[in-house]
């Protein structure tokens, strides 16, 4: 694969997580932020629509299901940059950790995102947020970029979201030895003041979501599927 500099920063890559990305996940990021363009463009001359819906290939949205996600949607007084997540049902583990929105929403606020999204759906002024960051080269793969934590994440209590095929699990982190995976959270704390400057983030939220998060979300893919499986079957 012929690798465009103006696209992908390997270099920088290498650096943030040990090695380049992969063919697959430079595909995914850039369909991600494709999407992303293409939502924006939509919503200039649609002043009807509130939220747009990004979805994985395998997520099972029959109209039962996508019902179900509207109305989760439907009515949120959320006037900030604000995205939702719905959880894959075919997922071993439920982690939407965080506090209630309001006694009356079906959504819940969550202090960022955690593996296990089939979807997950943006509010218009989400999207114009996300927007100015879209000429970025892409220079890691979080499963979503850094700059997504400029948003106000928050978690359906009540839809869950088939798949087609069983709940995955992206990349290779959760098998990283033990030092190489201090080398490459050492590396990116030594980065963290450039990537809060690139990202326009504070420095607090680029160690929570490029480091915390990535350490728990690689607890979960290496333990959760077995053991929370089994935690869950005797409570």
């Amino acid at each position: 694969m012929d690798r465009n500099e103006i696209l992908v920063n390997d270099k920088l890559t290498s650096i943030l997580i040990g090695r380049r990305l992969s063919d697959s996940e430079l595909g995914c990021a850039v369909a991600h932020r494709n999407a992303v363009i293409a939502a924006a463009l939509a919503l200039e001359n649609r002043n009807d629509i509130a939220w747009i819906l990004f979805a994985e290939d395998d997520a099972n949205l029959d109209l039962e299901m996508f019902s179900s996600v509207q109305k989760d949607l439907k009515n949120q007084n959320l006037d900030f940059p604000s995205l939702v997540t719905f959880y894959s049902a075919n997922s071993p583990f439920w982690i939407s950790g965080g506090s209630k929105w309001s006694s009356k929403s079906s959504l819940k606020r969550s202090r960022q995102w955690s593996s296990g999204t089939v979807c997950y759906a943006i509010n218009r002024r989400g999207i114009n947020e996300i927007l100015k960051f879209s000429n970025l080269p892409i220079d890691y793969v979080a499963d979503w970029p850094l700059y997504y934590s400029r948003l106000r994440f928050f978690v359906s209590k009540r839809t869950k979201v088939c798949e087609v095929g069983t709940a995955s699990i992206i990349g290779d982190r959760q098998t990283i030895k033990i030092l190489a995976r201090i080398i490459m959270h050492s590396r990116q704390l030594l980065y963290a003041n450039r990537l809060s400057k690139l990202h326009k983030v504070s420095i607090w939220r680029v160690f929570r979501y490029l480091i915390l998060r990535t350490i728990w979300r690689d607890i979960l893919g290496r333990y959760a599927p077995v053991n929370l499986a089994r935690f869950l079957s005797r409570s």
